[in-house]
């Protein structure tokens, strides 16, 4: 039966952010992590039904804590007492040296590098955020992607984060999934993948999407000038 009232509720919802609220009628909070590539679905659920992410973890402990649940996407002050943080520059001009709390910058992006009471050493858990503001001396960061979660054929480094930006400022809430895969070649580049929620594309979107990936991203518009990277391939799947 309950099987039944999902089917029929998807069947009469084309608008995914009144979904959940029709399943769910007594629905109130949405207890979830909606920064990084989590950012691309808690965005369809709209602003009906708050959505908050308490906790910032990881397997090598606790890292931050959500002072603010109103903020979206979410932001956590890191703990002092959980972690010893060390902040290593994801710009390379800016050098290799890690920082400490004290020493990082408003709207810069940094890797955490953490050791903690478990004896875990200058440990590099892969986590790229953003300084967005300080608590107590205490700095409050956005988690933006991990390290390795980029798109890599010819040094570029495209973030993750940049692809799904890209992706919603060209489609809006027209796309239902995307996937994108490095394509070897001379020269190389990517095949994205693309399933619409409806048939309202137009061929000419294709352009729209590498044109707004080197507006997002600086080294990856200057490969595309060189043809050091092909135009991207978009297949349109149903």
């Amino acid at each position: 039966q309950r099987a039944d009232q999902i089917k029929k509720a998807i069947h009469k919802s084309a608008d995914v952010s009144l979904l959940a609220k029709k399943l769910w009628p007594n629905l109130t909070l949405i207890l979830t992590v909606d920064t990084g590539a989590f950012s691309w679905y808690s965005g369809k659920l709209g602003c009906e039904i708050p959505i908050y992410a308490p906790l910032y973890a990881a397997t090598e402990g606790l890292i931050g804590v959500n002072m603010d649940p109103l903020s979206r996407p979410a932001t956590y002050t890191l703990l002092p007492r959980a972690m010893f943080y060390e902040f290593l520059p994801i710009n390379e001009a800016e050098g290799n040296t890690c920082l400490l709390s004290n020493q990082v910058q408003l709207g810069r992006q940094y890797e955490l590098v953490v050791t903690n009471l478990a004896g875990l050493y200058r440990y590099r858990i892969g986590d790229v955020v953003t300084i967005k503001d300080f608590y107590n001396g205490a700095p409050v960061v956005r988690f933006d992607y991990r390290i390795g979660q980029l798109l890599n054929v010819r040094g570029e480094k495209l973030p993750e984060n940049v692809v799904v930006r890209a992706m919603r400022d060209i489609f809006g809430d027209y796309v239902t999934e995307f996937s994108c895969v490095e394509k070897v070649g001379t020269p190389p580049s990517y095949d994205i993948y693309v399933e619409l929620a409806a048939n309202n594309a137009e061929e000419q979107v294709k352009n729209h999407i590498d044109e707004r990936l080197q507006q997002l991203s600086p080294v990856y518009a200057s490969f595309r000038r060189k043809s050091a990277i092909g135009k991207p391939s978009v297949f349109f799947c149903s």
